[in-house]
């Protein structure tokens, strides 16, 4: 069956999505996702579905240097969140 994360497990899994980002841990950023994860960024524009797609998205984006951090609550409905995140790439990133 799927996987699903209770509504209090969110905000760590989450803290450790922008860990992984930020310090560019692309194994330790495919571990949090179920082989079989949908994930839409941005939302309706690309999707990746399992860990294959997943690794190639990373490898797309991780070149930028992205930096990401929570910036509000997260709102979990089912399997599925809604989480307010600002980023930082390149020669934007505050050292």
């Amino acid at each position: 069956g799927a996987l699903v994360m209770t509504k209090d497990q969110m905000p760590a899994v989450m803290e450790e999505y922008c860990r992984c980002q930020s310090s560019n841990d692309k194994d330790g950023w495919l571990a949090l996702f179920a082989k079989d994860a949908v994930r839409d960024d941005p939302v309706a524009a690309r999707r990746s579905k399992g860990i294959a797609e997943l690794s190639d998205f990373w490898d797309w984006f991780a070149p930028r240097r992205i930096r990401t951090r929570l910036t509000g609550p997260i709102m979990v409905s089912g399997n599925e969140a809604i989480v307010f995140m600002s980023a930082e790439w390149g020669a934007m990133m505050r050292e």
